[in-house]
C-alpha cells in the first residue's frame, strides 16, 4: 500500500496541519475505499504485477472520486500519522465501519430468500 511517503521533516515536526488538510471523516471514507480496493486486488486470480497495477489504478480512481490528487492525500495522511491520537481515531472509525459492514453482509447472507422458504414447505 502506498499510503505513507516522505515529507520534509520540518513540516512533520511543526505539527501545523498542511494547507487543504482532508478532514478526518473524509479520510476514514477514503481509507475504507482504499482498503477494500486492496482486498479486491488480492482476491483476483491474476499475476501479482497485474494485481499491483489494478490496485494502483483503483487508488487513483478513489482519489479522483473525492476530488483529490495524491500529493494532497499524502500530505494529509502523513500529518495524521504524526499525530497519534488523530490517526488512532481515524483507524478506530475505519475498523468500526468495516466491522459494521461485515456484520451487515453476514446478516444478509443468513436471511433466507423467499424462494428457499417456499421450497422448504
Amino acid at each position: 500500500m502506498w499510503l505513507g511517503s516522505c515529507t520534509p521533516e520540518t513540516d512533520i515536526q511543526s505539527g501545523v496541519p498542511p494547507e487543504g488538510l482532508i478532514d478526518q471523516q473524509t479520510m476514514v471514507d477514503i481509507l475504507i475505499d482504499i482498503h477494500l480496493a486492496e482486498a479486491r486486488a488480492n482476491q483476483l486470480n491474476i499475476p501479482p504485477d497485474s494485481a499491483a497495477w489494478y490496485y494502483r489504478y483503483q487508488q487513483e480512481q478513489i482519489l479522483q472520486d473525492y476530488g483529490l490528487d495524491s500529493a494532497r492525500f499524502r500530505e494529509s495522511y502523513n500529518y495524521y500519522l504524526q499525530n497519534v491520537p488523530l490517526i488512532d481515531e481515524i483507524y478506530g472509525a475505519l475498523v468500526d465501519s468495516l466491522s459494521a459492514r461485515e456484520a451487515r453482509n453476514q446478516a444478509v447472507q443468513r436471511v433466507p430468500s423467499l424462494d428457499s422458504i417456499r421450497n422448504a414447505k
